[in-house]
């Protein structure tokens, strides 16, 4: 392919050399609004690891006119190669002139800590350090080397994992301080640049192999498909940027719908999203923000209309469905979120309705001073169900009510003397009823508290 010849660009009276790329990778920058967020002549820390495609993000930097950092992680993954990696970015940058940061990383030791895998703790370690380095350096962004082609395979590997529009718009330009100015460039066209001024890299041999979904996509899926397709790899950086722009729209567009049915607790109205909305699913999805699955989210609204169903979340936060509105539940808080409030009322001021988070017992049940308490459900537990004759297994009567398994031994039980007389949310033992002959009643209220 023909090498990139250099132009020059005049700015503000100096004459700066800046190549066709670099040109292209300032177009992109704009048209993503990064540009203007950078402003003028930034200070940015450059993902250095020695590969084509930090190197050339390093020269292109320096033609932007870009107050350069080099950063470089030694992972000591890869013995001697990781070692020559290191000594090869400190002799670029020597030559250079650009200030470099090396740091060392023990990956075994923070796998032993935290149990990730070897990729996720890299990049743990990785991007803990740059966030650092940005904050000691005073760094307005972190530039790291994704390119077009990492951006196709990215695309390619959640479009076979099942993923959404999130998923499908794949690399993001910019993420917090972190920005990704060779997004649209493929890997030939910067190797090309970099031949054009002759200016050496290294290559990380475990990109060779294909042991990985990600190499083997990449040495042996995608390569038939731009000899076969020589536009391909055009026409899926244009199709990503379109998913992208798409992306936007539709996130603003879940905003404007968030607002409405988002209350200022946290709790979502479900019976009106789900009554109001043609796609109440993805849009409910959406504003839980992936803290539950689809299928999840799916029970939820089948079962909108219904009080006590409680649906177990990511991150320890779970979501108890209470009388049409979906409300969160931090797991750590749940035991004292949960209450049980209390009221005597005379025959005259008996007003029963249909709501399983009250219920109402003659006032005979404080004879004796009995012990109340309100605890977990239990595997064993029995009750006497209000309207049916005998005992019953919590366990049967969760199954007619078709509760989730996550759901099921989540649920409190209030006791008088170790009794089940209630089961908040869901129903009433038919101890102590309200009879014709009952002068004095207690009210129960079952909530969660603030």
């Amino acid at each position: 392919m023909p090498h990139d010849k250099d132009i020059f660009l005049t700015s503000k009276g100096d004459d700066r050399q800046v190549s066709p790329l670099a040109l292209r990778c300032l177009e992109f920058l704009e048209r993503e609004a990064i540009a203007s967020w950078l402003g003028e002549r930034p200070a940015v820390g450059i993902a250095l690891s020695g590969g084509p495609d930090s190197v050339a993000l390093l020269l292109v930097g320096r033609e932007l006119g870009w107050r350069i950092t080099a950063l470089h992680c030694n992972f000591h993954l890869r013995g001697e190669e990781s070692l020559r990696d290191e000594r090869f970015v400190t002799a670029l940058c020597r030559r250079l002139e650009i200030p470099l940061r090396t740091v060392h990383f023990d990956v075994p030791r923070r796998q032993k800590a935290t149990g990730e895998s070897v990729e996720m703790a890299c990049r743990s370690l990785r991007y803990d350090w740059f966030r650092r380095m940005a904050a000691d350096l005073g760094l307005d962004a972190i530039a790291l080397g994704h390119h077009a082609d990492d951006n196709i395979e990215t695309f390619m590997l959640n479009a076979m994992r099942g993923s959404g529009l999130r998923g499908l718009r794949g690399i993001t330009p910019r993420r917090d301080i972190f920005i990704r100015p060779l997004l649209e460039t493929s890997r030939e066209d910067i190797t090309g640049y970099l031949r054009s001024r002759n200016i050496d890299f290294v290559t990380d041999s475990t990109n060779l192999q294909s042991d990985f979904r990600r190499n083997r996509l990449r040495n042996e899926v995608l390569p038939p498909l731009h000899r076969g397709f020589p536009s391909a790899r055009s026409g899926i950086t244009s199709s990503l940027r379109f998913m992208r722009e798409d992306y936007r729209l539709f996130d603003a567009l879940v905003g404007e719908k968030k607002v409405r049915y988002l209350l200022p607790d946290g709790s979502i109205d479900i019976r009106n999203l789900a009554a109001e909305e043609p796609c109440a699913a993805p849009l409910l999805y959406r504003i839980l923000d992936g803290r539950l699955d689809r299928a999840t989210v799916d029970r939820i609204l089948a079962s909108a209309g219904e009080s006590g169903r409680y649906f177990r979340g990511k991150d320890n936060c779970s979501f108890l469905l209470d009388r049409g509105l979906l409300r969160p539940v931090d797991e750590s808080e749940r035991q004292e979120r949960h209450t049980v409030k209390s009221r005597r009322m005379t025959r005259g001021e008996f007003a029963p309705r249909r709501d399983p988070d009250y219920a109402w017992f003659d006032a005979s049940m404080l004879e004796g001073d009995p012990t109340f308490e309100l605890r977990d459900a239990a595997p064993g537990d029995r009750m006497r169900p209000f309207g049916m004759k005998g005992s019953r297994l919590l366990s049967d009567i969760f199954r007619d009510l078709k509760l989730p398994d996550t759901g099921k031994w989540n649920r409190k039980v209030l006791t008088r003397n170790g009794e089940i007389i209630w089961i908040p949310g869901i129903r009433p033992s038919a101890l102590f009823p309200v009879t014709p002959r009952t002068t004095n009643i207690i009210e129960l209220h079952w909530e969660i508290s603030e």
